[in-house]
């Protein structure tokens, strides 16, 4: 994974059929490491909200301020099976929560209205 060109990928992105989660960490005790997060999860939110400019590689060009929890605690196994936990904070909690969207179904447009999500995409057509 480039990070130049993504901070996460979800394997569904890339029809791989298993809840796993690749990122690359900006802050924190994982800062500047590509992790791979098997079976990654939500132990709590916050109820702090982050409001940030979100874009994704299945939607390319296409970039929306989408608001998500400011702090997520995580679990997850790495591809050894050891069992890590942490606190992600803003770009990487956004990032995190992004990809385990792609893991249940969702994506970021699903948290803005259709015309706030039509406009970014003929923006994105200019």
């Amino acid at each position: 994974m480039n990070s130049q060109m993504a901070l996460g990928l979800a394997a569904n992105q890339i029809g791989i059929s298993y809840r796993v989660i690749a990122m690359n960490v900006q802050n924190g005790v994982y800062a500047g490491q590509q992790l791979v997060l098997v079976n990654p999860d939500i132990n709590k939110l916050s109820e702090d909200l982050w409001e940030h400019r979100e874009g994704c590689l299945s939607f390319p060009k296409i970039d929306l301020t989408v608001a998500r929890s400011k702090y997520v605690y995580a679990r997850w196994r790495d591809i050894k099976g050891a069992e890590h936990s942490t606190v992600f904070s803003e770009i990487d909690a956004k990032c995190f929560l992004h990809e385990i969207d792609h893991l249940d179904g969702k994506v970021f447009k699903d948290y803005v209205s259709d015309l706030k999500f039509q406009m970014a995409v003929k923006k994105a057509k200019k």
